[in-house]
């Protein structure tokens, strides 16, 4: 397997738990321990932007495949968050 994305800081703060694909696979998102959701260029292989606003972990995370372009995002917090990406 062929490491895509440069990690930056202690590894222990990227433990993603999922990742979708967006913009035709040019960038993807990922939801991890660190609380937050994050979008990543594939072809750079680094972090574009950072969504913040849950409390704990971040489970899981999805796109929107048709109409406005949005995020949805679930925590071990109990919340459900929906951005704009």
């Amino acid at each position: 397997m062929q490491q895509i994305l440069k990690r930056r800081g202690p590894l222990s703060t990227y433990n993603e738990l999922t990742a979708r694909c967006l913009y035709a696979c040019s960038q993807i998102v990922t939801c991890a321990t660190d609380k937050n959701l994050s979008m990543w260029d594939v072809q750079v292989g680094e972090r574009v932007r950072k969504y913040r606003g849950h409390q704990t972990f971040v489970n899981a995370c999805d796109v929107a495949r048709r109409g406005p372009q949005l995020l949805c995002s679930g925590s071990d917090d109990g919340t459900l968050r929906v951005s704009k990406t």
